[in-house]
């Protein structure tokens, strides 16, 4: 995947610059561009300021008064940042045609009961929530991004995203009520990281492309991993899968053949078989070389296939899953020695509670 160009939101090729016309251009999109560095939208007086910008070079902070109503039906594209900064009520801001921005955010005044949907864009640098009271962040026809993050959003159930098809990083932390995040049905991905959202149940889409990290850890209702099963990738980086309760079912990225990073699983209770990488040869654990592969305290685990590794760089340690058995490495086809093994305290079937 190409990394994406900030700054070319509106582009004809990586690195140039997005199309500005000046109040008399003629372009259907920009017909009157505002330059204004940073405008903060209150009064109805900060919004008549915009009213006919169709193009803004700058900043646009929503942050309006009790009953004023952003109406900007006309604002195409946004060369700065748009942040949603006020409590809004779901029908304060409209923005019908709003194609591209540079970033998006919604910020921890956001009031309660929030939903925030932008129908028409399609290019955001960044998309950001922290905090607030937005419960629905929809963006249906979003393609592109450099990265989605949300983060201690305390508030925040649902996380629209579905035809995104380019993201370089995902990162949903510490989202208190998120419960539902929908991407497109082939997306190609840099890192992921889902981390302690503690009701998050459902992940929609799937990852076509994976050229980073992959983290997943204390997601306690989560049950399945249905992104994975459509990566097309043979390398990716770091696989790390810990401390997720309910986590039974990971999908088989069957065409990985190698891991730039550690593969770590490691306290998932209710996951009994491991089997999602047949194709796996390679683990290059070059961040931290004394643990390439690690398989800690699954306390359902009975299968730990992975029928074509060859070469470990780092340790492998595959310790304390009561219901695997301590041989379980004998049929992996080890041509080149981990530099350690640890392999301790599993039980195997027979002494599985």
């Amino acid at each position: 995947m190409n990394r994406l160009c900030l700054a070319a939101l509106v582009m004809s090729a990586c690195g140039t610059e997005p199309e500005k016309t000046s109040d008399t251009g003629t372009s259907p999109e920009c017909a009157t561009t505002c330059d204004l560095p940073r405008h903060r939208v209150e009064s109805a007086d900060d919004l008549a300021e915009i009213a006919d910008c169709s193009c803004i070079d700058g900043e646009v902070v929503l942050a309006p008064q009790a009953g004023v109503v952003v109406d900007l039906p006309d604002l195409r594209r946004i060369y700065g940042g748009l942040v949603f900064e006020s409590p809004f009520d779901g029908e304060v801001a409209d923005l019908p045609s709003l194609l591209s921005v540079r970033d998006l955010k919604l910020t921890g005044a956001a009031g309660p009961g929030s939903v925030v949907e932008l129908t028409a864009l399609e290019a955001a640098g960044v998309v950001t929530v922290l905090g607030g009271g937005v419960t629905t962040l929809s963006l249906p026809a979003l393609t592109r991004s450099e990265t989605v993050r949300v983060e201690g959003a305390p508030a925040l159930t649902g996380l629209a995203l579905p035809a995104l098809a380019s993201v370089d990083r995902v990162i949903l932390q510490s989202a208190e009520a998120l419960t539902a995040v929908t991407m497109g049905t082939a997306v190609e991905a840099g890192d992921i990281t889902i981390e302690a959202n503690p009701l998050l149940d459902s992940l929609s889409g799937g990852l076509d492309k994976l050229e980073g990290d992959l983290v997943v850890t204390d997601n306690p209702v989560l049950a399945e991993l249905p992104w994975l099963g459509s990566v097309q990738s043979t390398t990716i980086g770091a696989l790390e899968l810990s401390g997720n309760a309910s986590l039974a079912s990971v999908g088989v990225l069957e065409r990985v053949e190698r891991i730039d990073g550690q593969l770590k699983v490691t306290e998932n209770p209710s996951l009994v078989t491991f089997d999602s990488l047949p194709a796996l040869r390679e683990i290059h654990a070059t961040a931290d070389p004394e643990r390439g592969l690690d398989i800690i305290q699954n306390a359902s685990l009975t299968t730990l296939e992975l029928p074509l590794l060859a070469y470990v760089e780092g340790g492998i340690t595959v310790m304390r899953n009561p219901c695997l058995d301590d041989t379980v490495i004998q049929d992996w086809p080890l041509a080149v020695a981990a530099d350690a093994f640890i392999i301790i305290d599993n039980g195997g079937p027979e002494a599985c509670p």
